[in-house]
């Protein structure tokens, strides 16, 4: 996957643009209203996300593909990003909250339980947990090689799945 993204962001460079998601600014709103100090980003690409935490929160990208850390670092300095895999813990601190944009989506189950887990165990008790992710009313569901129940493979080559296992597209929690 490692390769996959790199390549991606040394022929594409700032794929998704300069703005963040809409569920970045709504994700940040809703972390200071709680007193959140420190948001943990996993597959935090080039930064587009996390500059809108950064300003305000310390926060830590985790992404795995250096050509995205390249571009990160002239595009948010504020944010501290890690080279590594989001299916494992990164960080030798607890954060506040998780904000994790359109990344289950890229994985089967096995590995979304991975990320999910990894997500939990970088998090404080009580922390908040905002997750993204494809709904199985998008219209790309059910498209291409299915790989397993709800996850196709719809751009052939790619790695990247697609995986239809939510009915909404954001998940907010706040842990026990």
């Amino acid at each position: 996957m490692s390769q996959y993204w790199s390549t991606r962001f040394a022929r594409e460079g700032m794929i998704w643009g300069d703005q963040p998601s809409p569920s970045a600014l709504r994700a940040k709103a809703w972390f200071l209203e709680q007193g959140v100090k420190s948001v943990l980003v996993p597959g935090a690409g080039y930064g587009r996300n996390t500059k809108v935490f950064s300003s305000d929160l310390d926060t830590y990208g985790v992404e795995l593909s250096g050509e995205a850390l390249e571009l990160a670092a002239g595009w948010d300095s504020q944010t501290r990003f890690i080279e590594g895999s989001a299916l494992g813990p990164q960080l030798d601190i607890l954060v506040d909250a998780v904000y994790c944009y359109d990344v289950l989506h890229l994985f089967l189950a096995g590995e979304r339980r991975q990320l999910i887990a990894a997500c939990l165990a970088q998090l404080r008790p009580g922390g908040l947990l905002y997750f993204t992710s494809f709904s199985d009313e998008d219209s790309n569901n059910g498209h291409g090689r299915m790989l397993e129940p709800g996850t196709y493979e719809y751009k052939k080559g790619s790695t990247p799945t697609f995986s239809a296992m939510l009915t909404c597209g954001s998940i907010f929690l706040r842990q026990r």
